[in-house]
């Protein structure tokens, strides 16, 4: 599976983008906060997110547009198999469709479309994804959610033979860089400064800078206080007389505010009434012409009509009855190739055939014997009534079917023509559009004693009239309104307060000048500013970001040596041989052609061949930039392994031979997501890391985002 485009419109920043992923490397360049993160997030709602939920979970909410409240709608254009294929999924509509790219639709259902996209491209979970095909930086392994659904995936796969588990040399290189990191976290009693390991020594800095930051922000709010009272008095002092003028004008513009409202009220009052019954009597003066046009255009059914279909269909039924019956005497004389039919032979012969039986019973009870006379008392009656040789010729049976089915036609058509006149389905409707007739005529009877109701006794005309007189005193009142007091309309308290105030403006000016002087000398006296806040948040918001990536580095070796110790504990075999050729592949690039071989032991112990010593020797050789290269490797072969489940020894489906690792069999082509994982790789692991990608690329679709012009000779670039 190949995925060739992805459409986004109202996913968070997005409005309406379109992002090519146009070769078999494609490096996502933009900078910082332009949308690559986005992109990727939204590749991932695009593969799993249900846009068919009938209560939408916040997850989904999560990724809305800042631009509007409707949700948003994905398309991914990809290919799988030399077919194109379009899957939509729209979150506003809730719905969900893929299809061939000529435009025939394969679903609508969000678990059949899920199915295929397992099928083409292996993408079983969100989860599995996550934590296998998208690479961040410092998250080169698996993650501790997945691991025991990817260990039982593969044994699924393959088979392996159990054997014991002992901690091998990568386990105890992990162990230590984990101690390194965790050192004095969980110490019993306090550990000097000096042995911190790298989250303590950052914690303590967090904390020291809180400390800080708190004391600042009560300094600049004790500031910030000063300077709000500072200004407040200030503008008192130079204001008081022009808010003596302001506050009479206002109270005089109130006054009249109340009084047009009071009116306006009463006014509007008397309109809405009005207005009700005017509504109410044109809805039901449309019911009635509803009525009577329905009314006009239906024809009610007689008796003498609904006789004449009755009769009509018991003659139908009287001929399909003997048509059936005939048919099958037809056909019995046919099959046995007679030209007659004797309608008493079966009698004739079961009567007899039973006497006989009756009378052979008379040698054990005499009784019985009676039955020889019946049985010749029944011959004689059959010879002298001449039943015995009644017939009917296969002609006479043939034309009387030919009479029935004409008759059948001429009925049926005679009943299909009544029933079209009516528009009945059969004659048992017409009781039914009959009644429905009746109930249209007594709806119309209600209808007009109700307006009549309405009315009270008035001209509908004089109620409109009466309606208009309404609309222009209302609007001669409103419009004594300003717009300023309909956005804020006046009220009895401020009428009071306005009162007040004019009384207690020179009582005020004394009182705000001595309040002035003290918040001056307070203002004088801080030297805080809101940068220094904000440089100080800055500083425990990038020790935060490093923390979380230190723990999450700290969680990867605990995951790390879980997986190995799972993988040494339950001997994958398959696993660890695909493993290692595909590893043996890139390790000689890896190392600059030093170790060409990777081998796994019985215990999963990782080891490279070494030409000097003509042995294995423990990875720990190699140096850190090595071993992080030689994971990120060991990501694309499980990946390769989960979604392309035919590996050496397994038979299945036809599937082809690719470029990658040789005599391996992949059914699937992958997505990788390289979220800027290179980013701490000197030049020299770049540039080699940059080879084996592209080796990589021939058995998987990989996707880099960056922001470093130095990835664009990887692949093709697409700016966002």
């Amino acid at each position: 599976m190949y995925i060739k485009s992805l459409q986004l419109n109202n996913f968070k920043k997005f409005r309406d983008t379109k992002v090519d992923f146009p070769a078999d490397i494609t490096v996502l360049k933009g900078n910082n906060e332009a949308g690559k993160s986005t992109v990727r997030e939204a590749l991932v709602a695009a593969l799993f997110f249900d846009p068919t939920s009938s209560n939408v979970p916040q997850y989904i909410k999560d990724h809305q547009s800042w631009h509007t409240e409707d949700l948003y709608q994905l398309n991914i254009s990809f290919e799988s198999g030399g077919e194109n294929y379009i899957l939509e999924k729209d979150f506003e509509k809730q719905r969900v469709f893929l299809k061939n790219i000529d435009g025939d639709i394969l679903s609508h259902d969000f678990r059949e479309v899920s199915a295929k996209l397992e099928e083409l491209g292996g993408y079983s979970s969100k989860e599995l994804f996550g934590n296998l095909s998208v690479i961040f930086r410092d998250s080169l392994i698996l993650d501790s959610k997945d691991k025991k659904k990817i260990v039982e995936r593969m044994r699924d796969m393959v088979a392996g033979t159990s054997s014991g588990a002992s901690i091998s040399q990568i386990l105890k290189k992990l162990k230590k860089g984990f101690e390194d990191l965790t050192k004095g976290l969980d110490a019993s009693r306090p550990v000097k400064r000096e042995n911190y390991g790298k989250i303590k020594m950052i914690e303590e800095n967090i904390k020291e800078l809180r400390g800080n930051l708190d004391d600042m922000k009560k300094r600049l709010s004790e500031k910030e206080q000063a300077q709000v009272i500072f200004k407040e008095f200030e503008e008192k002092l130079n204001g008081l007389e022009k808010e003596k003028d302001l506050a009479q004008r206002e109270y005089d513009a109130n006054k009249q505010y109340f009084i047009a409202l009071q009116e306006s009220e009463k006014v509007g009052k008397e309109l809405d009434s009005v207005l009700e019954d005017v509504n109410a009597f044109d809805i039901l003066s449309k019911e009635a012409q509803e009525l009577q046009s329905k009314i006009k255009e239906t024809k009610p059914v007689t008796d003498k009509e609904l006789e004449r279909m009755e009769d009509a269909t018991s003659k139908i039924r009287l001929n399909r009855d003997r048509l059936e019956e005939l048919n099958s005497r037809i056909s019995e004389l046919k099959d046995h190739k007679l030209t007659k039919y004797y309608p008493s032979a079966r009698l004739t012969f079961g009567v007899s055939f039973a006497l006989i039986l009756l009378g052979l019973l008379g040698f054990v009870f005499k009784v019985f014997f009676v039955s020889w006379i019946l049985l010749g008392l029944f011959a004689a009656y059959m010879f002298i009534s001449g039943k015995y040789s009644e017939s009917v010729g296969l002609k006479d049976l043939e034309g009387e079917k030919e009479k029935r089915e004409k008759d059948l036609k001429e009925y049926e058509k005679e009943l299909e023509g009544m029933l079209s006149e009516f528009n009945l389905e059969s004659p048992a409707h017409a009781h039914e559009h009959n009644k429905h007739i009746q109930e249209m005529k007594l709806r119309l009877e209600s209808i007009d004693k109700q307006q009549k109701t309405l009315l009270r006794g008035k001209d509908i005309k004089q109620f409109l009239q009466k309606k208009k007189e309404l609309e222009r005193q209302l609007g001669i009142e409103q419009a004594k309104i300003t717009e300023e007091q309909k956005t804020e309309p006046p009220t009895t308290k401020r009428q009071h307060e306005l009162e007040r105030q004019l009384e207690e403006l020179d009582k005020e000016i004394k009182k705000t000048n001595n309040k002035y002087l003290e918040a001056k000398a307070r203002l004088e006296g801080q030297n805080i500013s809101q940068e220094d806040i904000t440089e100080t948040e800055e500083k425990i918001s990038a020790l935060k970001t490093s923390l979380e990536r230190l723990k999450r580095r700290a969680e990867l070796y605990v995951v790390v040596k879980d997986v190995l110790q799972e993988a040494q504990s339950r001997s994958l075999k398959k696993t660890r041989e695909a493993l290692e050729r595909m590893m043996s592949e890139y390790i000689g690039q890896i190392t600059s052609e030093k170790y060409t071989e990777v081998r796994l032991d019985d215990e999963f112990n990782l080891e490279v061949f070494s030409p000097e010593k003509d042995d294995y020797v423990d990875v720990s050789v190699l140096s850190t930039g090595a071993i992080d290269q030689l994971y990120i490797v060991s990501r694309f072969a499980f990946v390769q392994l989960l979604y392309n489940p035919s590996i050496p020894g397994q038979t299945g489906a036809d599937t082809q031979n690719t470029d990658g690792v040789e005599g391996l069999k992949y059914l699937r082509r992958p997505v990788m997501l390289l979220d800027d994982p290179f980013v701490n790789f000197d030049e020299e692991r770049k540039d080699n890391m940059r080879h084996v990608l592209k080796r990589l690329s021939h058995d998987f679709q990989i996707v880099l985002f960056t922001a470093s012009p130095g990835y664009d000779t990887w692949g093709a670039v697409v700016e966002i």
